[in-house]
């Protein structure tokens, strides 16, 4: 499986926040290795976003993010616990959106671009189903 990090221009805002003039498309092993490395709350500014948004978005994806006291546990030398990426569920996208001010959630644009299905032919019509149930 391929991973994608795209890298995108970072706007400082007026109070010097960086914020990300574009969106960030992850996969989901990506950004699970990403979450995993390092806090949430330095990791999330790189992308515009707060680490409540980040991790919103991660439990969205399915994404387990780390305990609050991971890290400070990792500091002390104590064992920390390391969560599995669970597989990805059914008919949900392999990538994540980020960044760009509202986060986006999966992307459905590959859906949302495919030709409708035919409507579904029933072998009897509504009153003779209603008359016969």
């Amino acid at each position: 499986m391929s991973r994608i990090a795209v890298i995108r221009f970072v706007v400082v805002t007026g109070a010097g926040i960086p914020r990300c003039a574009m969106t960030r498309r992850f996969t989901r092993t990506a950004l699970y290795d990403l979450v995993w490395s390092e806090p949430l709350s330095t990791l999330a500014p790189r992308f515009g976003i707060s680490g409540v948004a980040l991790a919103k978005a991660c439990r969205a994806a399915g994404i387990p993010v780390p305990e609050r006291d991971r890290w400070a546990r990792k500091r002390a030398d104590k064992p920390v616990r390391h969560r599995p990426l669970p597989p990805r569920a059914p008919g949900a996208p392999d990538s994540v959106v980020l960044g760009g001010g509202r986060w986006t959630g999966w992307s459905t644009s590959d859906d949302r671009s495919a030709p409708l299905p035919p409507p579904p032919v029933f072998e009897e019509d509504v009153p003779a189903l209603t008359a016969r149930v």
